[in-house]
């Protein structure tokens, strides 16, 4: 996870492109180079810098999608027995199928494109299959609730 220091770097070195961007309407792009270099700013370093920082939060943002659904998936556990094992007998087709039917959210897509699901084996995707029954389930759950405080 990215802390407060890099965040703040990175937004800043963000804010000075844009200033030197807007400030420069007619120049070329050697010379908003140049004039970032005066300034003290290395662009290609700084630019490798920023995507390295959208990598890693690309990534916490999917393992934090896949830690949702693995505690969505213990809850499930504890109130609901028959969820686990329920995918045991299915083929690796089956089960693909089946999960790419379970993604209609965003997060979903993402959290599941991180797992690589090709090179999964039967166990692993029976696994992901209850994951994201479980997660479906409790998001349920909660909408429920939130309609019934509303």
């Amino acid at each position: 996870m990215q802390n407060s220091d890099e965040i703040k770097k990175n937004l800043l070195f963000i804010e000075a492109m844009a200033d030197a961007m807007s400030e420069c309407d007619d120049a070329s792009i050697g010379e908003i180079r140049e004039e970032l270099k005066a300034d003290g700013i290395d662009l290609d370093v700084s630019v490798n810098h920023l995507m390295d920082f959208i990598r890693i939060c690309a990534m916490d943002a999917k393992r934090e999608s896949l830690d949702e659904a693995a505690n969505a998936r213990e809850v499930m556990e504890a109130e609901d027995r028959c969820l686990v094992g329920k995918f045991s007998a299915y083929s690796k087709d089956q089960l693909l199928t089946l999960i790419k039917s379970l993604l209609t959210l965003p997060e979903e897509q993402i959290g599941l494109a991180y797992r690589e699901l090709d090179g999964k084996n039967q166990e692993d995707l029976a696994s992901i299959l209850e994951d994201l029954e479980a997660a479906k389930n409790l998001a349920s759950k909660k909408m429920q609730k939130n309609e019934n405080h509303s």
